[in-house]
């Protein structure tokens, strides 16, 4: 039987860890979609828009240039004036995005490419539904808890939060130290330019995301200097301490390091272990969350290319091995999880998965991953670390 092989649909996806963000190939997100930012299965932003004196501007170039990183070109359709108009393209804005586990940081170049100054009207307009990721992948958005929205003129900041009983998750947007900073016009972030002709003029606007009673850190640097973002300087140390593969065979060797940098795309980074602080996650974007199976057959696939993946799966599973039956979520003593998801749904327990349980294999393959790992590294604390764990499993 034939299998049709096609590509998925035009639209630009970043994450680090549990932190994604899916947009047009313009860079905007429209409604209604699945698009948006993400964090712990919540999606912040639903809607983002840049216009120009009111206007959309028009899409010239655009890529993720890293996992975490996106830039795209835009440019103006005729802007009517007093004294005639600007002809279309010949005003540019630069988007550049860089993303960290805790926020991003938003680089708005604009420039004048007219031998004439010109005025013009920079927006920002985006909206925040904290829909649940179950939500928008059913395309069924439903409303819960409260959301409210606080300006502050003094910072040019905008916070948004969302709470739900013990849930808690928000949004804040505002210009990053030394920037420009904008004024609230109609909800959108506004910013009034008059350029010189030839002159360019930039600002960050840095997105943080509020987790609990915790606001998190985001990059803190610009797009320009993503090396030195802690997600390049953590891709760096995961190709450097990784088996590596040096061929003449040019389409071996691009195979093999385009396959290494998508598995490092999938890290997902947890608090408290000894490791390097990395699980395999299922997959981007809807997956980027700890999953059973998923995470223990990638873990089996790569040992020999990065035994820390093993490491990182067998010590965030145990934490969540079954102790007590629950037949809501298919939990059996000694089981280990199929998926866990950090949501308003899962954390309110509205559905089973926090975590759930309902699998046949990832229990066998928990035992199967121990082994796998002890045999390719010989480490024996590896085996006494993770004993009792796989006792329960074969109980």
């Amino acid at each position: 039987m034939a299998y049709e092989i096609g590509v998925g649909p035009a639209q630009i996806t970043i994450n680090v860890g549990e932190s994604v963000l899916i947009t047009e190939i313009d860079g905007q997100i429209h409604q209604p979609s699945e698009r948006g930012l993400f964090f712990r299965d919540t999606r912040l932003v639903s809607a983002w828009m840049a216009t120009v004196d009111d206007r959309p501007w028009q899409v010239l170039n655009s890529a993720a240039t890293d996992p975490f990183a996106a830039q795209v070109v835009l440019v103006n359709p005729v802007l009517p004036k007093d004294d005639g108009e600007v002809p279309a393209g010949s005003i540019s804005l630069t988007l550049s995005r860089l993303l960290e586990q805790g926020g991003m940081r938003e680089t708005l170049t604009v420039r004048n490419h007219n031998r004439i100054p010109v005025r013009l009207s920079l927006a920002v307009r985006f909206s925040c539904d904290f829909a649940d990721l179950f939500d928008v992948k059913a395309r069924r958005i439903v409303t819960r808890g409260q959301t409210c929205s606080r300006w502050s003129c003094e910072k040019g900041c905008i916070t948004t939060v969302h709470t739900n009983g013990s849930f808690r998750r928000g949004l804040s947007v505002g210009p990053a130290d030394g920037a420009h900073r904008p004024v609230l016009r109609d909800g959108a972030l506004c910013f009034l330019l008059e350029l010189d002709p030839r002159r360019s003029w930039s600002t960050d606007l840095d997105y943080c995301w509020i987790d609990g009673d915790r606001t998190l850190d985001g990059p803190g640097l610009r797009f320009a200097e993503r090396e030195r973002s802690g997600p390049s300087v953590g891709l760096q140390a995961w190709r450097d301490g990784a088996t590596r593969l040096r061929t003449p065979h040019i389409g071996l060797q691009q195979l093999y390091d385009q396959s290494f940098d998508d598995l490092a795309a999938l890290r997902l980074p947890f608090e408290g272990t000894d490791f390097n602080n990395f699980v395999p996650a299922a997959g981007i974007p809807w997956f980027a969350a700890l999953f059973g199976r998923d995470s223990l057959i990638t873990a089996i696939q790569t040992v020999p290319i990065y035994p820390d993946f093993a490491r990182g799966a067998l010590e965030l599973l145990a934490r969540y091995q079954a102790t007590e039956a629950d037949d809501s979520r298919d939990m059996q003593p000694g089981k280990i999880p199929h998926e866990l998801r950090r949501g308003e749904i899962a954390s309110l327990h509205l559905n089973p998965y926090w975590p759930y349980y309902g699998t046949a294999d990832a229990t066998p393959l928990y035992l199967i991953l121990l082994h796998r790992a002890w045999q390719y590294t010989g480490d024996r604390g590896l085996i006494e670390r993770h004993l009792v764990t796989a006792e329960r499993c074969l109980a």
